[in-house]
């Protein structure tokens, strides 16, 4: 075969790959780029069927957990013993035992005994009458005080005439010690300096 060449043999080869591309389904990405082939609609609606799926596994997985933490508490508790278990209400704080029977389980309440817990009752009742008297009490202001005696002792112008005089005393000494210590200083003053 005899394929010709300069300009015109580009342009030939250019349009007929651009109609063999396009009989294959084709399409040029960009001029002179590379040929990519389209994606066909039943692989996109594939593509979003299992996106959409694994969505769903998703959302199905972290719905346990957020479930957990929004459960609202038992209303019944069991605690095992030897022989069956014991079930406590949680709302009205009756408790029941429960057992195997040859029909199945069965839970019968345990009985209270009233009288003790009627006892009791009364017990703390003098206890917090007994507690608010004692408050009370505490709360209420003292008695007033008796006026005390203003009126000064006769011993007491002694002690103060006794106290003017010591300080007095006292005025005097201090006067003679700081006057005997400026005449030290100033004869002291007298020796050191040089005699002339």
């Amino acid at each position: 075969m005899n394929f010709p060449t300069g300009a015109g043999a580009c342009a030939c080869t250019a349009i007929s790959l651009s109609t063999e591309s396009a009989a294959r389904g084709f399409r040029p990405l960009r001029t002179g780029g590379r040929l990519v082939r389209p994606v066909p609609e039943w692989e996109n609606a594939a593509m979003r069927k299992s996106m959409l799926a694994i969505a769903a596994v998703f959302a199905c997985a972290a719905s346990p957990a957020l479930a957990q933490d929004s459960a609202p508490p038992s209303r019944y508790s069991f605690n095992r013993v030897d022989d069956g278990f014991l079930r406590l209400d949680n709302q009205t704080g009756q408790v029941a035992f429960c057992s195997a029977h040859a029909v199945g389980w069965a839970c019968q309440a345990v009985p209270e005994d009233r009288a003790a817990l009627e006892k009791e009752i009364a017990r703390l009742q003098q206890e917090v009458a007994s507690l608010k008297q004692e408050v009370a009490s505490l709360r209420e202001p003292p008695p007033p005080r008796l006026p005390a005696d203003l009126t000064p002792p006769a011993d007491r112008n002694d002690d103060s005439a006794r106290l003017r005089e010591d300080l007095a005393r006292a005025r005097v000494a201090f006067e003679n010690a700081w006057r005997r210590l400026v005449e030290m200083i100033v004869n002291f003053q007298k020796d050191m300096m040089p005699k002339g």
